[in-house]
């Protein structure tokens, strides 16, 4: 008999619970070289990089190879967990429990970098002003903050659940997740199902997360707000700036 096992996560924070499969769902999902990308932003190598949101270390770990020195801070537990399990001597990598929200390290950093739109799940602007202030206390007097936002496509948004793919993984088994995608004031609420299938045993996960909208305008505007500057734009990770 086929056996299935549920997990529900309501809340806004998902990745506690899609910790195991996270290399094979998000991780996978980056159409573009945001390591390239993020090296056309980042000082040279060996500076002093504190990697906010850093999850299972697809980004922390090809940085690091490049010569750089990295604290890397999560919110979530397990995601950390999965970084850990990657690390070996040869990593100057410092991982830490901490939340976006509430920053406090001693720093200096020479750069910040918030990938893969974790900026966006600061939703309200308290929660900006705060990540912005103690942001600007850890950096560097030339350092800077680098922030990988994904703009709004109207496109995007789904009237019911969606399949968003399928596929295999290494061990055989595959891995098919659907979404739903809504819109309301100024927020993208993403509701996600997985179903992991092939070993006698089915597992499946829900979803919802919350992140705030951006364009670039409404962007530039915040963080100026908040004491910081428009230096360099890329789109798509191009060599294009605005």
């Amino acid at each position: 008999m086929l056996k299935a096992r549920w997990w529900f996560m309501k809340s806004e924070w998902i990745y506690d619970i899609i910790a195991p499969i996270y290399d094979e769902d998000m991780g996978l999902n980056m159409p573009f070289d945001d390591v390239a990308g993020y090296l056309k932003l980042l000082p040279s190598a060996p500076a002093k990089l504190l990697e906010i949101g850093c999850g299972t270390g697809r980004l922390t770990l090809a940085l690091a190879a490049c010569g750089f020195e990295i604290t890397a801070i999560d919110r979530s537990a397990p995601m950390l967990e999965q970084l850990q399990n990657k690390l070996s001597p040869k990593h100057d990598i410092r991982p830490i429990h901490m939340d976006a929200r509430n920053v406090r390290l001693a720093g200096p950093f020479d750069a910040v970098f918030f990938g893969y739109s974790g900026f966006q799940y600061l939703l309200n602007d308290p929660d900006i002003g705060l990540f912005c202030e103690r942001v600007k206390q850890i950096l560097t007097p030339d350092g800077s903050l680098s922030l990988d936002i994904f703009l709004h496509q109207e496109r995007s948004e789904t009237a019911s659940f969606v399949l968003d793919y399928e596929r295999e993984l290494e061990d055989g088994r595959v891995l098919r997740r659907c979404k739903c995608v809504s819109v309301n004031h100024g927020i993208n609420t993403i509701r996600r199902k997985y179903a992991v299938t092939g070993t006698g045993e089915q597992l499946r996960y829900q979803t919802e997360s919350r992140q705030r909208l951006y364009t670039v305008d409404s962007l530039e505007t915040t963080l100026k707000k908040h004491g910081f500057k428009l230096d360099t734009g890329i789109y798509d990770y191009q060599s294009q700036t605005c």
